[in-house]
């Protein structure tokens, strides 16, 4: 679709300078020639000009169209290969608010734990999946990591669905906005049992 619109603005300038040309050729027979480069006004002038560099200009177009098209196609299939690598890392990934919210998680973190997306994304906070003393921990780091930016091995216990524990091991980066706010984790979610084991 997109390689038959480059080809479309290409051949555009070429039928314009050439349906002009054959137009003039069909009235005006052997004056043809030096009506074109003696055009009689200003307005003539004009369009002799846009005859002359339609089939360039509209090449270059057609180009630029093909090049952006190209790059899109880079761009998706590139995108497709990450959102592959992140969605089945063989880690889960979770991305938690400055409240605690949970914002995004990647299929393996889905798997690990039992969950659907849509049970999860904006409705869950992580403290609604960590037990006793895992909310302790959290409480007691989750404060110093917003301030720190990084945390490494943090070890929790994460509440599945059908209600067992897995351990888990955090390592978490943080993101802030241009003025210095905490906006949300990157968080690497191991896990622990099958680590260990």
């Amino acid at each position: 679709m997109k390689l038959k619109l480059a080809i479309t603005v290409t051949l555009s300038g070429w039928i314009f300078s050439g349906t002009y040309i054959f137009v003039e050729y069909i009235l005006l027979k052997n004056y043809t020639i030096s009506h074109f480069f003696l055009p009689e006004d200003t307005p003539h002038l004009i369009l002799h000009l846009m005859v002359v560099f339609a089939p360039f200009v509209s090449t270059s177009m057609g180009y630029l169209v093909n090049q952006r098209t190209s790059l899109l196609k880079s761009l998706k299939k590139s995108e497709e290969r990450y959102r592959d690598l992140y969605q089945n890392a063989p880690d889960g990934y979770h991305s938690i608010g400055p409240d605690g919210t949970i914002l995004e998680v990647n299929d393996t973190w889905l798997k690990m734990l039992g969950h659907e997306r849509n049970e999860v994304i904006g409705r869950l906070k992580i403290t609604d999946i960590l037990n006793d003393n895992s909310f302790k921990t959290f409480e007691k780091n989750y404060p110093v990591f917003k301030e720190k930016g990084y945390i490494e091995n943090v070890e929790l216990d994460f509440r599945k669905k059908d209600g067992g524990f897995l351990p888990v091991a955090i390592n978490a980066t943080a993101i802030y906005d241009v003025t210095g706010n905490f906006l949300k984790s990157r968080s690497i979610v191991r896990d622990n049992y099958r680590f260990k084991g």
